[in-house]
C-alpha cells in the first residue's frame, strides 16, 4: 500500500499534467484553429479536427515532459530543427491521415518511440516549431491570393458594359475561345480578370463567366447575367447577394461526357475484377478471380441521381444490355433508357436487385450518408456500389465493415470525404476498394463545353 506521501505525489503529478494539458490545447488551439479559419477556410473546413487531434496530442507529450523532467530531441541540434522535425512528425501526420483508428495506432507507436528515445520536446520549441509551419501556411496563403488581385489595372471607357471572363482555377481559355466570346458581345468590353478592374468600375460590370468573391457582388449595380463555372449554383443563386436581379445560370453539361465514360470504366474494372487482379499479381497472390466474374450485358443498374451526368451514364449502360432502375425526386417524367423510376424515399425496395449501385448525388442534407450500414447490408453481396457524385452521400467508416465482412462485391470512390482523399487514408488498404481522388471529371474537351454552353445560354 502506498503511504500518504506518494498518493500525495501521484494527485500532484496528475493535477499538474492535465492541467498543463488543458493549458496547452487552450492556448494553442483558438489561435490555430482561428487563424487557419480566417485566412483559408476551405483549408480549415477539411482538416480542423485533425488540428485539434494534433494540439491535444502534442500538449498530451508536454505535459509528460514536463512531470518527467525530459526532453525531446537531442540538445546539439539547433532548436530550429528540433522544433521542424518534431511538428512535421506529429503535426504533419495528423493532417494526413484524417483517419482515427490508424491515428491512433500511430499516435501510440510515435509515443513510444519518442519517450524510449528519452527525446522530450520543451515549450519552447512547442510554440516555436508549430507557429513556424502554421504561419508559413498562411503567409503563402496571403501571397498566392496577393499575387492573384495585385494585377495592373486597366481603364476602361465611361459607359461601356463589361463582360468578366474569370475562370481561374476551373477553364484555361485560349485566345481563339476568347475571341469566340468577344465576337458574341461586340458593344462590350471583355476583361480577363475581375482584379484588372477598379473597383469604381464595377458598376459597369454587365456579364460575369466566373465565380467572383460574393462579398462584391453588391457593388455590381448593373449585372444582369452571371454565369457560374460549376455544375452546381454553389451558393451564387442567393439572391440577397445582389443590388441587381441577375440572371443565373451554371455549367451543367461540361462534366457530363467525360464522368459517365469514367463511371462505366469503373463499373467495369471492378466487375471484371482487373483491379483485384493487378494487385493480386503485385502481392503474389497469383491472378484466380474467375469465379467472381460477370457480364455486363443483363446486369441490373441502379442509379442513384439522374442529373446531365446520370442521364449520360444510363445511356451508356443501357446501350451495352444493362437495365436500368432511376432514382431522381420527380417520378412523374420518364428518362429514357431507364426502365423504372423510383423516388428517393423506396428505393429500397429494389436496393437489392441491384448489381450495380451507382450515385451521382449533389451534396444535400437529404443525400447525406444515404448509403449507409443498413442499405449496404441490403445490397447482394456481389453489389458494387460506385459514387461519383459528392462524398457526403456514403458512410465510409460503415463501408469499410461492409468490406471487411464481405457483405458486398467491391467499391470504387472518386468522391471521398475528405474530397480528395488525404494520402494515409486506411481507404486505400482495401483490396477491392478503388479510390481515384477525384479524376472522373478531367478532360481536356472540357473547355470548349464550358465556352459552348456558356455561348448557348448567351442566345436563350
Amino acid at each position: 500500500m502506498m503511504n500518504n506521501k506518494k498518493w500525495f505525489d501521484l494527485i500532484s503529478t496528475s493535477v499538474v499534467f492535465v492541467t498543463y494539458t488543458l493549458f496547452c490545447v487552450g492556448i494553442t488551439a483558438p489561435i490555430a484553429c482561428g487563424l487557419c479559419y480566417v485566412v483559408a477556410p476551405e483549408w480549415f473546413s477539411n482538416t480542423w479536427l485533425g488540428i485539434l487531434i494534433s494540439i491535444v496530442c502534442i500538449s498530451i507529450l508536454l505535459a509528460i515532459s514536463k512531470v518527467s523532467r525530459r526532453h525531446l530531441i537531442p540538445a546539439s541540434l539547433p532548436p530550429i530543427i528540433r522544433a521542424f522535425f518534431f511538428w512535421v512528425t506529429v503535426y504533419g501526420w495528423s493532417l494526413l491521415r484524417n483517419d482515427f483508428p490508424s491515428l491512433g495506432i500511430f499516435l501510440i507507436f510515435l509515443f513510444i518511440f519518442l519517450y524510449m528515445s528519452q527525446l522530450m520536446v520543451d515549450r519552447i520549441e512547442f510554440l516555436s516549431g508549430g507557429y513556424i509551419l502554421l504561419l508559413g501556411k498562411v503567409c503563402l496563403r496571403i501571397l498566392t491570393e496577393y499575387k492573384r488581385r495585385n494585377v495592373q489595372k486597366i481603364s476602361v471607357p465611361k459607359d461601356v458594359p463589361i463582360v468578366i471572363i474569370d475562370t481561374s482555377g476551373w477553364y484555361d481559355f485560349s485566345e481563339s475561345q476568347m475571341k469566340d466570346i468577344g465576337e458574341r458581345f461586340p458593344n462590350h468590353v471583355l476583361v480577363d480578370s475581375l482584379w484588372k478592374l477598379r473597383a469604381d468600375d464595377y458598376p459597369k460590370i454587365d456579364i460575369i463567366f466566373g465565380a467572383p468573391p460574393k462579398s462584391l457582388l453588391k457593388m455590381m449595380s448593373s449585372l444582369s447575367w452571371i454565369h457560374i463555372p460549376s455544375s452546381g449554383m454553389n451558393g451564387y443563386d442567393d439572391s440577397s447577394l445582389y443590388s441587381s436581379a441577375p440572371r443565373i445560370t451554371s455549367s451543367t453539361g461540361v462534366y457530363g461526357v467525360p464522368i459517365a465514360e469514367y463511371t462505366l470504366a469503373l463499373m467495369l474494372t471492378m466487375s471484371k475484377r482487373i483491379y483485384t487482379a493487378s494487385l493480386n499479381n503485385k502481392c503474389g497472390y497469383g491472378n484466380d478471380v474467375r469465379h467472381s466474374l460477370g457480364d455486363f450485358q443483363g446486369a441490373t443498374v441502379l442509379l442513384l441521381g439522374l442529373g446531365d451526368i446520370g442521364k449520360n451514364i444510363a445511356t451508356r449502360c443501357a446501350s451495352l444490355g444493362a437495365n436500368v432502375i432511376g432514382v431522381k425526386r420527380n417520378t412523374s417524367e420518364p428518362v429514357s433508357c431507364v426502365s423504372v423510376l423510383y423516388s428517393i424515399d423506396n428505393f429500397d425496395e429494389v436496393l437489392y436487385l441491384a448489381d450495380f449501385v451507382v450515385l451521382c448525388l449533389p451534396a444535400t442534407p437529404e443525400t447525406d450518408h444515404i448509403i449507409n450500414a443498413s442499405r449496404l447490408k441490403q445490397m447482394k453481396s456481389t453489389a458494387i456500389l460506385i459514387n461519383v457524385g459528392r462524398g457526403n452521400a456514403v458512410n465510409q467508416s460503415d463501408l469499410k465493415d461492409s468490406l471487411r465482412r464481405n457483405e458486398i462485391g467491391a467499391a470504387a470512390l472518386d468522391v471521398t470525404t475528405p474530397d480528395p482523399l488525404l494520402p494515409f487514408s486506411s481507404l486505400f488498404k482495401y483490396r477491392d476498394l478503388l479510390c481515384t481522388l477525384h479524376h472522373s471529371s478531367i478532360s481536356k474537351t472540357n473547355t470548349q463545353r464550358a465556352v459552348d454552353i456558356f455561348l448557348r445560354c448567351a442566345d436563350e
